[in-house]
């Protein structure tokens, strides 16, 4: 069974993550220090709000005997970052700790008794309790579905003209845009054009996204100019989140399987 990575708690009660038990875990090529760096600045992580930066001063001895020392860096990031580092590297060692990470996120916010609770400590067992949780919830749905008429989902509000924009999606996921624009870039369902996200044709034509046109005034000429970005309609919001939950309804389905 597969080791999980160290779930600890800050003095602030908050939930955090090693940046160098996560690099391990993920078995990258690249240097520490540079994979934490890049990473950073190109997602806009915030130091003190989304990470701390850690030293830790080390008494080294050189070949000839001597005592040196040295400094050893870490990160403690919040369990949102480490579960967008974990999924932006699009590998499966990523999707393993993303997969870990939503399992404890989910069960940290519905145990009823806190003071029983233990985090997974196993990948398996965390696999399990999620897998749980999502037969729980579709159990719920199914009965309720029984007792009353079904919405007419698709008609109403797949086919609404309401859009919004990759922000809101991005956090009724529990994610930053900055996180969901990178994993829908990776799987090639948007890319960027001229400074503005578009789709690729597999998916423009399917009523999925739609463009907006905001006027901005120009710090440096005062010029009243325009920027185009995409919003998403509710089929594309569907989408979105029936994308996400497809691995864990496999898994699901392989637990029936094999019972």
């Amino acid at each position: 069974m597969q080791e999980l990575i160290q779930i600890q708690t800050s003095k602030g009660g908050k939930k955090i993550v090693s940046a160098k038990e996560l690099y391990d875990f993920l078995d990258l090529k690249s240097r520490f220090n540079d994979w934490i760096r890049n990473r950073i600045k190109k997602y806009g992580f915030i130091e003190n709000q989304d990470f701390v930066c850690l030293t830790k001063n080390l008494v080294t001895q050189t070949k000839g005997g001597r005592a040196g020392a040295a400094i050893e860096i870490d990160y403690a990031l919040t369990l949102n970052m480490a579960k967008e580092l974990a999924m932006v590297e699009g590998n499966e060692r990523g999707k393993q700790a993303r997969q870990y990470f939503i399992a404890c996120e989910t069960m940290l916010k519905t145990m009823a008794t806190p003071p029983a609770f233990q985090l997974p400590t196993t990948y398996a067992d965390a696999l399990r309790k999620l897998a749980e949780e999502v037969e729980s919830k579709e159990r719920l749905l199914q009965e309720n579905a029984e007792l009353k008429p079904k919405a007419a989902y698709t008609d109403i509000v797949l086919n609404s003209v309401s859009d919004m924009t990759t922000t809101i999606v991005a956090k009724s996921l529990g994610m930053s845009a900055v996180a969901l624009n990178g994993l829908l870039s990776a799987e090639r369902i948007i890319y960027k054009k001229d400074g503005c996200y578009v789709l690729y044709q597999k998916y423009a034509d399917k009523g999925y996204a739609t463009y907006r046109t905001r006027a901005y005034r120009d710090p440096q000429t005062g010029e009243t100019k325009t920027v185009r970005y995409l919003v998403w309609t509710e089929a594309g919001k569907e989408f979105i989140h029936r994308m996400f939950n497809y691995q864990y309804q496999q898994y699901q389905l392989g637990q029936r399987a094999h019972a």
